[in-house]
């Protein structure tokens, strides 16, 4: 295996868990694509990866972390903040959640 495939190995293995941290945070979310292999933003930084998460068949840009830290980006669009605090303040709705990870393999976590 070389180094390549090594960093691969990490990012997807990274990236799962990443979704089950996300599952337990933010069960009204149905559905994650992760972009890229994430990375490691500096010396001690956690690594930290993009994606696309679907809640109540609504798109938001997020910002996840293998233990579970969670930024949603709303780019200074308030209708998409405010329909994401709805969201949230609904309650917990737990859904399978459909993960589509960065090398297109996809998984439901129940």
């Amino acid at each position: 295996m070389d180094n390549q495939e090594s960093k691969q190995d990490e990012s997807l293995s990274n990236q799962r868990l990443a979704a089950i941290a996300l599952k337990k945070e933010k069960p009204y979310v149905t559905k994650v694509e992760f972009k890229g292999n994430g990375s490691r933003p500096g010396l001690g930084a956690p690594w930290v990866i993009g994606a696309k998460a679907t809640m109540d068949g609504e798109v938001f840009d997020i910002s996840l972390e293998t233990e579970g830290n969670t930024a949603v980006h709303f780019q200074g669009n308030e209708d998409k903040r405010k329909r994401y605090e709805e969201i949230s303040k609904e309650g917990i709705n737990k859904h399978p959640l459909e993960v589509i990870y960065s090398n297109g393999e996809r998984e439901v976590l129940k």
